[in-house]
């Protein structure tokens, strides 16, 4: 049939006037210079008119005949069409085709736009079954949305020392918590009350992101893909209180070696795949040197970066085949307490070596997988006397699960062992110059068995419902956690979902229980003590969420919640809850794309319920936007902001007092009130009156450019590149540092001014 396009082609008529001499009308062999057809399709659903992606458009004359497919934005361009007339048909699933002749001129171009008008296809029920093989993870990069995610989720990264227990052994030391000044701290970000879920290809890790935002917090050069569960995730995910990150390594290409090579003044970057024997291998690595600080009129360089990923995939990914995947990183920052008796860099960093097979087994799918993780951590903290305190956790996961048909749906069942081990261990001299050591090793294992199903419910309405039971360790015994998702497909282009659940996690340790500990075995040198059980934690999560298609190319997805907590550190007797928002805007398009993300959370504690006459209200909201354009054919621009308010901190006592202070009291000099006992996500240490409560601001500015060359018979493309960062002390300072003697408010540790930055990329 004809479209509302068909009175184009009379004016076209009207204006071109006969067939050029060229050829005439019918001959299938028309001479002459070739034309063009191009144009836009847009596609008609009610009164609603908006550009039709990826319509097929197959042109013919006489015996000739080509096939075009329009861009995401509906475009397309027919290009070395003989003079004379041409038969033109879009074709688009769910939409009325369209036919009409077009009348090419000799070397003119004609435009052409179409309308299609939204026809749904009845269909008879389809059930789609996905077999989740742990080798077909994308050998794309992930898409802008999967950017945005971790983009925002890194500001809000902290070293892992809080959560990891560090910090806690560190304020219990003696001479440290009990005899601090409470106004001379050290103020460290993140809370032992944070308690998120982070895995990197099944492998738990604290801190898999750069946080001095001088380098991408993750290479997506490396990464696949990343999904995020504020609540309600599946019943296969043990833990995760405040969040679960499930961030997935891309597979490397099995067709021919690629990657990059990237430097600038501050900054190295590799990245190499190809096949090899069986399958394939990716490598990537990235380092933060510093060497270009004296072209910067800087004395020192106070940050220190470097991370290397090795994945390798074989087997087939419909049948049989694995993968391994290593994962090492660390960062350090070194802290400038000026004149006391004892500083040096602060230091932190992940090891993990995951690796799965999956295999078809029948119409079922059967997945195991194995991860080893380590972290380390070490922190100096100035004292009268020189005093380090270090942590090592250690962890051991394997799961096991099996996908079977269940009707129109998906049933899965699995189980999980995962071990828990760390040692803590502090170190100084006393005024005789003896070394002085005390430690602490705590150890816990939980695991669990879960059943899960999906299925339709008829409509447009579908159901993932499941149950997980999990035994932990120390006498908690066992914990139930039901999980449940109701999805409405309110349109095709969007979707209502409801999740509740229940989470399990170990909890780090009070500084109370450390202290206890610490304390039993005195501070002779070389003594250890095995600590007491670690705590559960548990939390009830319920999430609404809006997934929508805004325009081709434009995703919107926002997200509500609310979460309460129990048995966490630092609120065990009192209710910890928590409620928000999410919000993710993304766009992908052929020259510009690019994502916001937002997101705000309430936090407030009260012994009388949710809404006590003692509540306390701490806010913090998160914002990441990115941009990514191409100016021209050789130039682009990229740009990057991040901003953070409200994110918790942890003060560390680092000087010794007469004993006559304690925690708790009020300063008369007008500070307002200090409290040491900060294990909780309500920040209260010292009052916010004096805190690092200004946020932080990151902006990232890139001009590049791109050329394309042929070496030894092989197309590379070269990328130099300006980028402009601000200044550090203004990008999210990790470390404070207070000290009433020489400042009024907390001062940032490791500053840089603004850094502009010149680099080279090769692309192979």
């Amino acid at each position: 049939m004809l479209s509302r396009a068909v009175p184009l082609l009379a004016l076209i008529r009207l204006v071109l006037g006969p067939v050029p001499c060229g050829g005439q009308v019918g001959d299938p062999r028309p001479t002459g210079i070739p034309g063009e057809i191009r144009g836009r399709v847009l596609g008609l659903r009610g009164e609603e008119l908006t550009p039709l992606p990826h319509v097929m458009l197959a042109f013919s004359q006489g015996p000739q005949r080509k096939t075009v497919v329009a861009d995401s934005l509906g475009r397309y361009v027919a290009t070395g069409l003989a003079p004379g007339r041409w038969t033109v048909r879009a074709i688009h699933v769910g939409y009325e085709g369209v036919a009409l002749e077009v009348l090419v001129p000799r070397g003119g171009a004609v435009e052409l736009d179409m309308e299609l008008t939204w026809r749904p296809i009845p269909l008879p029920p389809v059930v789609v079954r996905s077999r989740p093989l742990a080798v077909s993870h994308p050998a794309a990069f992930p898409s802008t949305s999967e950017v945005a995610e971790v983009s925002l989720r890194a500001l809000e990264g902290n070293t892992g020392m809080v959560e990891g227990g560090l910090a806690q052994v560190v304020r219990s030391l003696p001479g440290q918590g009990n005899q601090a000044e409470p106004t001379d701290v050290l103020l460290m970000r993140g809370s032992a009350a944070d308690l998120k879920l982070v895995l990197l290809d099944g492998a738990p890790v604290y801190t898999p992101f750069h946080l001095g935002g001088l380098v991408e917090s993750f290479d997506p050069g490396t990464l696949g893909g990343a999904s995020l569960f504020l609540g309600g995730a599946p019943a296969r995910f043990d833990g995760g209180l405040s969040y679960i990150l499930d961030l997935r390594t891309r597979s490397p290409t099995r067709e021919e070696v690629a990657g990059e090579i990237a430097a600038d003044l501050l900054t190295t970057r590799l990245r190499v795949e190809g096949p090899v024997p069986g399958g394939a291998v990716l490598l990537g690595t990235r380092i933060i040197h510093g060497l270009g600080t004296p072209a910067l009129a800087r004395d020192g360089f106070p940050y220190g970066y470097r991370d290397l990923l090795v994945r390798g995939d074989w087997g087939d990914r419909d049948r049989i085949g694995g993968f391994l995947t290593g994962f090492w990183n660390g960062e350090e920052v070194r802290l400038d307490l000026g004149d006391l008796a004892f500083a040096d860099e602060a230091q932190w960093g992940n090891q993990a070596l995951a690796g799965g097979v999956s295999a078809a087994l029948g119409k079922s799918t059967g997945d195991l997988r194995v991860a080893l993780s380590r972290y380390d951590a070490r922190l100096p903290v100035a004292d009268s006397l020189p005093l380090f305190a270090k942590s090592r956790s250690d962890r051991v996961r394997v799961t096991g699960d099996i996908s079977v048909p269940w009707g129109p749906g998906v049933l899965r069942v699995g189980a999980s062992l995962d071990g828990l081990s760390s040692h803590y261990l502090a170190r100084g001299l006393d005024s005789l110059g003896t070394v002085v050591q005390s430690g602490l090793n705590l150890e816990g294992t939980s695991g669990g068995i879960y059943a899960e199903g999906t299925r339709p419910l008829g409509g447009n309405v579908s159901f993932r419902g499941g149950l997980r039971v999990d035994h932990f360790s120390g006498g908690d015994g066992f914990r139930v956690a039901p999980r449940a998702a109701l999805t409405w497909l309110l349109t095709d282009e969007a979707a209502l979902t409801l999740a509740v659940g229940r989470y399990h996690q170990f909890s780090a340790l009070s500084s109370p229980q450390v202290e206890k500990t610490l304390s039993s075995v005195g501070d002779g040198a070389g003594t250890l003590a095995a600590g007491p059980d670690l705590t559960v934690g548990s939390a009830n999560h319920l999430v609404v969420s809006l997934d929508q298609i805004l325009a081709p190319g434009l995703k919107l997805g926002l997200e509500g919640y609310v979460k309460n907590f129990s048995g966490v550190t630092g609120a065990s007797d009192q209710r910890l809850s928590a409620s928000g928002v999410d919000l993710r805007v993304a766009r992908e398009g052929d020259r510009t794309s690019g994502w916001l993300g937002y997101t705000l959370t309430w936090f407030w504690a009260s012994e009388e319920g949710f809404f006590g006459s003692d509540s306390r209200f701490v806010g913090r909201h998160l914002l990441s936007a990115g941009l990514s354009s191409r100016i021209s054919e050789r130039t682009g621009l990229r740009l990057r902001l991040g901003y953070g308010d409200g994110l918790p901190y942890t003060a560390i006592p680092i000087l010794k007092g007469d004993g006559t202070d304690v925690p708790g009291v009020s300063e008369e000099a007008g500070r307002g009130e200090f409290n040491l006992n900060s294990d909780n996500v309500l920040n209260e240490a010292p009052s916010l009156a004096i805190g690092p409560d200004e946020g932080f601001l990151r902006v990232e500015g890139e001009l590049y450019g791109s050329w394309t060359a042929t070496l030894g018979g092989r197309e590379t493309r070269f990328r130099p590149y300006v980028r402009v960062l601000n200044a550090l002390n203004r990008r999210d300072a990790l470390f404070y540092h207070f000290d009433p003697w020489r400042d009024e408010t907390p001062r940032p540790l490791a500053e840089l001014p603004i850094i502009p930055l010149v680099g080279l990329e090769w692309i192979f």
